[in-house]
C-alpha cells in the first residue's frame, strides 16, 4: 500500500517517502522547533510514536532489490568469514569491510548477505546503520532503540541515547551482526562495547575504514553474465539470442558497472530508449544518461552514476580546502586526476610523470640560464606554457606523488594494479572526469596532458615508450574528436595539428597543413628562415608517405641547396636530407645513385654522433638495406651485424632498434636460404615480441608465420605445425574465420599437414576452407589490415632518422581497435623533434 508513496500531509509536517520498515519522519509543532517521530508499517498501517527533540535527519532503512544477480564468489567469502560459530568454539569479534566505487553495489551485496543468515544470527539480532555521517548513525541507533527486541529490554527512543543502545546491544547473549552501511570516515567510535561476542559488516568507499578490520572484500565490477541477466531482467526484455547478444554489447559499454546498467535498464523500460538504440544513444547523449535525475528513482540507490562519483569528488575538495600537508594533496590529487582523464584509463604509470617533472624542470633551468637575449631562444611550443605544469617547477617527489594518488584510491576512484605498479580508472570515471567540466576547462586539462607526453617523450633519446603505449593514440584521437587547435595561424599549434593528422594517417590533410605552413612562413620569414626550411622539409615527408616520390625528390633537392647555404654541409639537418634523398633513391630504384648517399651520410654520422650512437647505428642498417637490394649479401650480412652488434650492446637486447635489426637479419638470411642463421634471429626475436607487446599483436604474429616459414625450410615441420596451429587460433579470434590472414594460415598449415603425412587433418583443413565465404568482403579487410601491418611495420621512406619512426613503437602493446590504424612511431617522433 505504501510502497513509493510519498509528498504525504501530516499534521504539523511532512514525509517524503517509504522504503522498506521503518522511516524518521521530521515533524514541526506550533513552536516552529523540530522532533522526529519514528514509523513502523505493519500490515499495511502506519503507527507513530513520538520521540524527544534528536536531529532533523531522515533515517531509512534501503531494501534489497528484488533482482539481485550475481556476486556468488562475495557471498561465498562472507558466509565463510561469518561463519556459525561451534559451541566448542571461543568467540571473538568479527569485522569485514566491503569496499569499493561508488554504485557498484556493495550496499545491495550487503543486505542480500545479512538477508541469508538466520541460521547464524537469531531474529531481531541484524541491525542497521546509515553510517554516512555522525548524525545519522545516531538517528539509526535510536530507531534501534523501538525494536521490538529493545523494547522489551526496556530501552526507548524518547529517553535512550546512542551509547545505550550500543551498550544493550553488547549484552546481548546470542550472536548479533550491525551493519554499518557507507561509511564515510573512522567509525570505530561507534562499534559495541566488548570484543567477545557479535559481528560488524562495514560497507565504505574507502577501504581504510574501520577500526581491527578482520577482513576486507574488495566489490567490484559486475561479471559479464550477471551483467546481462540484470540488464535484460530489469528492462524487462524477453531473453532471446539476439536480446542477449544487444545486453552484452551494453554491459561492455557501460564497463559491468551495476549502478550503470539499473538505470539503463530503468531507460529502457520507460521507453527512452529500446534496448537495440540504447548504445548509440547513449555515446551521443552519454552525460544526460549518466546523470539523468529522473533515473536515480528507478534504482535502489539514491544518486545518478555520475551523481555517486560527485560525493568522493566533493570529499577530495574538502580536503584540499585544508592548510596544511593533507590539503596540499588533496590540490596535487586534484591536478593529477585531471591529467589522468585524458590519458588511456589503463596503465598509468607514475614513471610518465617522473620524466615529464625532470624534463621540464632542465627546460626552466635552460631557459632561467639562457636569458631573455642569449643566443636563439628555446623553442618551446605554447602547449607547454608554465601555467599548464605548475606542479612540476620544483621537479619529482615521489612521496607527494603516491600520497596524492593514494587519496583517490582510499576512495575507489583511482585503483592500483599490485603486479605491474600501475594506476587506472574505471571507463565511466574517466569519461566523468571530464564531462563535468566547461569546454575551456577540459581544453586546458587536455594540454597539461599533451605537455606531459611530450616532455616524457623527450627524457632521453632510450625512453622506454612502453610506458605511452595506449596514452599516445588515446590523446591523439581525443583531440581529433574534439578539433583542439586553434583555426587561425600559429606556428606551434599548426605544426601539432599537422603531426596530429600525421599520427592518424590523415596524409592528404597533414599536406594540406603544412603547404599552409610553408605558405605562412614563405610570405612572414622568407625562404632562407630556418623555420621555412623546415617546413619545406615536413611537405617532402608528406609527399613520400603519398608516394608521390618525383615530387618529393625535387621539392628535397631544393631544400638541400638551402640548407647548404644557411646550416652548411655538415649541419644535422643537411645530413638527414641527404640521407633521405639516399632512401629516396633507394625506393625509386636508383641503387648506383643511392650508393654515395648512403655512403657520405654514414661517414658524417660517424664524426658528428661517434661510433656509438644511434644515429651511426642507424646509418649503418639503411647501407645494409642497399647492399641487400643490390645482391651483394656478403656487405649487407656484414653492416646488418655490425648494427646489431651494436645496438644490442649500447641500447640493449630489447631495444627496438635492436629488434628491428634481428628482423632485418632474420628476412636477409631468409633469402640467401641461410635458414639455421635466420632461426637464430627470429625466434629470439618472437620471444621479446611476446613478452613486450602479447601474442596477438600484428608484430608477433608476423614473427611467428617468419619463425614457422624458417621451420618449414629446414623440414623441422613439427615445429612449424605447432606455430602454425597458434597462428590459426590466434587470427580466427582476432580477424575472424573468413578473413584472408585467416585463411592464409590455414593454408599453411594445410601444406605442412601434408608434410607430415596427416591426410585427415589436412582434408578437414581443405572442407574448412571450401566452406568459407564472402571472400570479396574479407579481401576488402584484408587490405585494411595490410595497410595496419604496414604503418605498424614498414620503414618510412623518408624521415631524420630512417628508422627511429618504426623502432620508437615496434613495442606497442596490444591496443583498443580504434587506435590500430595509428601510427604512434610518427606522433612519438614528432613529440621529441618539438624539442631538437
Amino acid at each position: 500500500m505504501f510502497e513509493r508513496a510519498h509528498n504525504f500531509n501530516i499534521e504539523q509536517g511532512t514525509f517524503n517517502a517509504i522504503q522498506g520498515d521503518q522511516l524518521n519522519v521530521q515533524i514541526e509543532n506550533t513552536q516552529n522547533s523540530q522532533y522526529n517521530q519514528y514509523v513502523k508499517i505493519e500490515a499495511d498501517n502506519l503507527y507513530f510514536q513520538s520521540s524527544k527533540p534528536r536531529s532533523d535527519v531522515i533515517v531509512v532503512k534501503p531494501n534489497a532489490t528484488t533482482h539481485f544477480a550475481g556476486r556468488k564468489k562475495e557471498l561465498e567469502v562472507l558466509n565463510e568469514y561469518f561463519h556459525l560459530w561451534h559451541p566448542t568454539q571461543k568467540r571473538s569479534r568479527r569485522v569485514c569491510l566491503l569496499h569499493g566505487l561508488g554504485g557498484i553495489g556493495k550496499t545491495q551485496l550487503a543486505l542480500k548477505f545479512v538477508e541469508s543468515v538466520s541460521t547464524i544470527y537469531s531474529e531481531g539480532h541484524v541491525f542497521w546503520v546509515d553510517a554516512s555521517s555522525s548524525d545519522t548513525i545516531n538517528a539509526s541507533l535510536i530507531a534501534i532503540a523501538d525494536l521490538p527486541l529493545a523494547l522489551q529490554s526496556g530501552l526507548k527512543s524518547d529517553a535512550a541515547t546512542p551509547q545505550q543502545v550500543l551498550g544493550w546491544i553488547a549484552s546481548l547473549k546470542d550472536d548479533w551482526i550491525i551493519l554499518f552501511d557507507n561509511a564515510n570516515d573512522e567509525i570505530g567510535q561507534f562499534f559495541p562495547p566488548g570484543l567477545q561476542r557479535g559481528d560488524i559488516l562495514i560497507t565504505s568507499r574507502n577501504h581504510n575504514s574501520g577500526r581491527g578490520v578482520g577482513k576486507k572484500i574488495e566489490v567490484d565490477v559486475m561479471e559479464e553474465a550477471d551483467a546481462v541477466e540484470m540488464l535484460l531482467t530489469k528492462s524487462e526484455r524477453e531473453e532471446n539470442d539476439h536480446s542477449t547478444d544487444v545486453a552484452r554489447q551494453v554491459a561492455r559499454e557501460l564497463a559491468y558497472l551495476p549502478l550503470a546498467l539499473e538505470q539503463a535498464a530503468a531507460a529502457i523500460r520507460w521507453g527512452i530508449c529500446d534496448l537495440d538504440s540504447y548504445i548509440e544513444l547513449y555515446r551521443k547523449y552519454r552525460q544526460e544518461f549518466l546523470d539523468n535525475p529522473s533515473l536515480k528513482s528507478a534504482s535502489d540507490y539514491e544518486l545518478t552514476v555520475y551523481g555517486s562519483f560527485e560525493v568522493s569528488w566533493q570529499q577530495m575538495e574538502e580536503k584540499a580546502q585544508r592548510n596544511d600537508r593533507m590539503g596540499l594533496a588533496a590540490q596535487y590529487a586534484i591536478y593529477l586526476f585531471n591529467i589522468c582523464t585524458f590519458l588511456h584509463y589503463y596503465g598509468i604509470d607514475e614513471e610518465l610523470f617522473r620524466m615529464a617533472a625532470e624534463t621540464w624542470l632542465k627546460h626552466l633551468e635552460q631557459l632561467r640560464m639562457q636569458g631573455p637575449s642569449d643566443g636563439e631562444k628555446v623553442e618551446v611550443p605554447d602547449l607547454l606554457d608554465i601555467i599548464n605544469l605548475p606542479y612540476f617547477e620544483k621537479g619529482w617527489n615521489p612521496v607527494q606523488f603516491r600520497t596524492s594518488m593514494h587519496l583517490w584510491q582510499s576512495v575507489s576512484i583511482i585503483k592500483r594494479d599490485a603486479t605491474s605498479s600501475t594506476y587506472f580508472i574505471h571507463p565511466l570515471i574517466h569519461q566523468w572526469g571530464r564531462d563535468r567540466y566547461a569546454h575551456d576547462r577540459q581544453r586546458q586539462h587536455s594540454r597539461m596532458t599533451g605537455a606531459l607526453l611530450i616532455l616524457a617523450a623527450r627524457y632521453n633519446a632510450e625512453v622506454d615508450m612502453r610506458l605511452m603505449h595506449r596514452h599516445v593514440p588515446h590523446y591523439i584521437e581525443h583531440l581529433r574528436l574534439v578539433g583542439d587547435v586553434d583555426t587561425n595561424y600559429w606556428d606551434d599549434r599548426l605544426e601539432w595539428f599537422s603531426e596530429v593528422c600525421d599520427g592518424l594517417q590523415d596524409l592528404p590533410t597533414k599536406a594540406a597543413i603544412d603547404m599552409k605552413i610553408v605558405e605562412e612562413r614563405l610570405k612572414h620569414l622568407g625562404e632562407r628562415h630556418v623555420l621555412t626550411i623546415r617546413a619545406m622539409s615536413a611537405v617532402v615527408t608528406d609527399y613520400a608517405g603519398l608516394n608521390k616520390y618525383i615530387e618529393a625528390k625535387q621539392l628535397l633537392e631544393r631544400v638541400l641547396e638551402l640548407q647548404r647555404s644557411v646550416f652548411g654541409e655538415d649541419h644535422v639537418e643537411t645530413i638527414g636530407s641527404v640521407d633521405n634523398l639516399g632512401l629516396l633513391y633507394l625506393e625509386l630504384g636508383n641503387h648506383a645513385e643511392a650508393e654515395p648517399l648512403l655512403i657520405k651520410t654514414l661517414e658524417q654520422r660517424k664524426l658528428i654522433y661517434g661510433e656509438e650512437r644511434r644515429p651511426t647505428f642507424t646509418a649503418i642498417s639503411n647501407l645494409s638495406t642497399l647492399y641487400q637490394r643490390l645482391g651483394k649479401f656478403a656487405e649487407s650480412e656484414k653492416a646488418g651485424l655490425e648494427s646489431f652488434e651494436k645496438r644490442k650492446k649500447f641500447l640493449g637486447d630489447t631495444h627496438p632498434d635492436s629488434l628491428s635489426s634481428m628482423e632485418n637479419l632474420s628476412l636477409l638470411f631468409s633469402e640467401e636460404g641461410k635458414h639455421v642463421e635466420a632461426e637464430t634471429f627470429e625466434r629470439p626475436l618472437l620471444e621479446y615480441h611476446k613478452s613486450i607487446v602479447g601474442k596477438n599483436h600484428f608484430e608477433s604474429l608476423a614473427s611467428m608465420g617468419r619463425l614457422a616459414q624458417i621451420y618449414s625450410a629446414q623440414g623441422k615441420y613439427i615445429q612449424a605445425e605447432e606455430l602454425q596451429m597458434e597462428l590459426v587460433s590466434t587470427k580466427k579470434e582476432k580477424f575472424g574465420r573468413n578473413h584472408p590472414e585467416t585463411i592464409t594460415a590455414l593454408a599453411d598449415l594445410r601444406t605442412t599437414y601434408h608434410r607430415l603425412g596427416k591426410t585427415t587433418q589436412a582434408k578437414a583443413i581443405e572442407y574448412e576452407l571450401s566452406n568459407i565465404k564472402d571472400s570479396a568482403s574479407s579481401i576488402s579487410t584484408a587490405l585494411v589490415v595490410e595497410d595496419v601491418t604496414n604503418v605498424a611495420g614498414t620503414t618510412p621512406v623518408i624521415a631524420n632518422d630512417s628508422e627511429v619512426r618504426r623502432t620508437w613503437f615496434s613495442d606497442l602493446l596490444q591496443l583498443h581497435p580504434a587506435f590500430l590504424s595509428i601510427p604512434v612511431a610518427v606522433f612519438l617522433t614528432f613529440l621529441v623533434r618539438f624539442f631538437i
